[in-house]
């Protein structure tokens, strides 16, 4: 469930910024072929995040380096049992770095 948006880019964007203002991360961007050098102020790249229409009602959330569904339910607030089922995860499952999951939705405030 990934999209992809024309992101331009800013003075001072990094890769890192960048994950930080968008629903992506540096390992979804490297998937697609974007690196530092990509980071050009003025241009436009083709950046890929997570497509919240993949998951209606909730939010959709992509998978971090060292994320497990324990870490995202604390962080997002609900259970491993709730993220298995939401997102049809079996016995055994696998949680791969980039894959798009869908998480409660956050509270506005």
């Amino acid at each position: 469930c990934i999209e992809f948006i024309a992101y331009p880019v800013q003075s001072g964007d990094t890769l890192y910024s960048i994950s930080n203002k968008q629903n992506t991360t540096i390992a979804l961007m490297a998937r697609f072929g974007i690196d530092a050098t990509d980071i050009v102020p003025g241009t436009q790249i083709n950046l890929p995040i997570a497509d919240q229409d993949c998951c209606p009602g909730n939010q959709a959330y992509v998978v971090r380096e060292g994320d497990t569904l324990s870490s995202i339910a604390r962080k997002c607030g609900t259970t491993v049992d709730w993220l298995k089922q939401t997102n049809n995860l079996g016995d055994p499952y696998r949680l791969d770095e980039t894959s798009v999951i869908c998480v409660p939705p956050q509270p506005q405030g």
